[in-house]
């Protein structure tokens, strides 16, 4: 099945074939401009205890993101590709961890082939595969929680100390990655699986003190220098932020209790559609032990659970619940489709290509949809057009070895996830209209000295593809901004250090700027207009915003 025998070269190809995906698009917004340009920041200001957004702190997540990103940007420069590399790490953590707990615990003979079976479904899944191209904090604290889990079940189960010590590091940066869901997520997995197995009395040894000292000594520094300097960083940090946010319904991405489900049910599809009529639960029973059974079911149930208790959902916090079920589905395949023996074809095997199918059609149609015709440029519409060739050739191909033998239905069904992972890359790149990394033409009138204002409108990547020197001045209606948004978030950090005001500007305050003729640049979006501003043409007209620039005798558009 397997024809790469190191196990390393099988590990560094997926993470060869994750970093080139990471690298192809643009930020996406506003998330990734966000925490990109907070790392940016980092090493711009050289303080590296205070997450700052444009200047102001911004505290709603713990650091680590921005100190791996911050470490690399300092070899590598400020580039998206390198901010990517983060989750790409993220994602081989995770992958790693599942591929070294099944090679140890499988009751299998051929244990390598189960573990990388199970990796290779885990990367191909659409949520952790599109996770590792996206820089924000989920598929971090979801790989250290994985990791935190396996290394805690691998001590309970061998005994052996490194691994204990491994656990607490583990959960050590989850907390660093996201707070206290990093730790409070596997002792919700781990310690009704103890009490249910029979290895409750495993739990002093669990708690060990070096263990316990190794975990204090890695998030203490951060938690400490904080709030020394910050009096009130802790409640705020702990309680509003973590405590608050899980119970609140103020805030926003409100979803049926359902989504989780649909989320996962899309992110695993191309191996539903293989596994097909042939899926029984026994196999994975078989194949692993039951302790190690229970912890999986058991893991994947209660993470679901807990996620879909709060209104607030986003498809990243379910990622703690992938490693599991990729796992099992690992075990059904491997007993469905003999990966160590023989197989019989049926249908669903061609249920994958069937779906690509269908996907290259929509492909073909897009750029002829006059809605989505008007969107696209030139350039967008060839690629959507390129991609849906190569696609109709990959589908025969495919197609046409199956038919002859000469590949089995399980690499079809791989051949049929990653095409459809890589497509989902190249259509984020062509159709994320949010984005204005192609809209700063206006740099080359943008002087050094000049203040560039934002209006009613945070552009999160623009500060960071201009690698921005100076802060950005944002007008609101400040005293009526609240809620869970972006404008509140750069609000919140004024209760940490109050002298940012100056950032944030009010109508007033820009009209009498105008008034007085001051040379600025402001950005203001399609639907706005600006009074003061009066018959003063745009500089420059952008896709999501036009371009204004006062105290110049500039009139012309561009």
């Amino acid at each position: 099945m397997f024809t790469i025998r190191s196990n390393k070269v099988f590990l560094v190809l997926i993470a060869l074939w994750l970093g080139i995906a990471a690298s192809i698009r643009q930020l996406s917004v506003p998330d990734e401009g966000r925490y990109a340009d907070i790392t940016r920041w980092m090493i711009e200001s050289g303080d590296w205890l205070t997450p700052r957004i444009d200047g102001v702190p911004f505290f709603h997540k713990p650091p680590l993101l921005h100190w791996l990103g911050g470490g690399l940007m300092e070899i590598f420069g400020v580039h998206v590709w390198v901010m990517r590399l983060v989750p790409v790490f993220a994602a081989m953590v995770m992958l790693t961890g599942v591929f070294w707990f099944i090679s140890r615990h499988a009751e299998v003979k051929n244990r390598q082939t189960l573990a990388r079976t199970s990796v290779l479904v885990l990367a191909s899944s659409v949520l952790v595969y599109g996770s590792s191209q996206y820089i924000n904090h989920d598929l971090l604290v979801a790989a250290w929680i994985s990791l935190t889990v396996f290394a805690f079940a691998d001590f309970t189960l061998t005994r052996e100390r490194k691994s204990l010590y491994l656990g607490y590091v583990a959960a050590a940066l989850a907390l660093l990655s996201k707070g206290l869901i990093g730790v409070l997520i596997p002792g919700m997995i781990l310690l009704p699986w103890l009490i249910v197995t029979g290895n409750w009395r495993r739990i002093p040894a669990l708690l060990h003190p070096l263990g316990i000292l190794l975990f204090l000594a890695i998030i203490s520094p951060w938690l400490y220098f904080a709030q020394q300097k910050y009096p009130n960083f802790l409640h705020y940090f702990f309680i509003e932020q973590q405590f608050d946010r899980f119970s609140s319904g103020q805030f926003n991405n409100k979803q049926p209790w359902p989504f989780y489900l649909v989320c996962l049910i899309i992110s695993f599809l191309p191996w539903l559609l293989l596994i097909g009529k042939r899926y029984t639960w026994k196999p994975a029973a078989a194949l692993l032990n039951k302790p190690i059974f229970l912890l999986l079911i058991w893991w994947a149930v209660s993470v679901i659970v807990f996620f879909s208790i709060p209104p607030s959902k986003l498809a990243g916090y379910i990622l703690p619940a992938t490693p599991p079920l990729a796992i099992y589905l690992a075990c059904v395949l491997h007993k469905a489709f003999s990966l160590d023996g023989t197989y019989r074809k049926v249908w669903s095997d061609w249920a994958n290509l069937a779906f690509l199918t269908i996907l290259t059609a929509a492909l073909f149609a897009l750029p002829y949809i006059p809605k989505t015709a008007s969107q696209l440029t030139p350039s967008e519409s060839t690629g959507l057009l390129t991609l849906a060739i190569v696609l109709t050739i990959s589908i025969v191909l495919t197609g046409y070895l199956f038919h002859r033998n000469q590949i089995k239905a399980f690499q079809v069904g791989l051949i049929s996830a990653l095409l459809l992972c890589t497509s989902v890359t190249f259509l984020v790149k062509w159709l994320d209209h949010k984005s204005s990394a192609d809209q700063i033409a206006f740099q080359a009138d943008l002087k050094p000295n000049m203040p560039l204002v934002f209006y009613h409108n945070y552009y999160y990547d623009i500060p960071f593809v201009l690698n921005q020197k100076r802060q950005i001045q944002w007008v609101e209606d400040w005293p009526s901004v609240k809620g869970d948004n972006g404008a509140a978030q750069i609000k919140d950090g004024l209760r940490f250090e109050p002298q940012q005001s100056h950032l944030l500007w009010n109508e007033s305050d820009l009209d009498a700027r105008i008034k007085n003729n001051e040379q600025m640049m402001i950005l203001v979006p399609k639907n706005e207009k600006i009074e003061a501003l009066g018959t003063l043409k745009p500089l420059y007209q952008e896709r999501n915003f036009d371009v204004f620039m006062t105290g110049t005798p500039v009139e012309t558009s561009k």
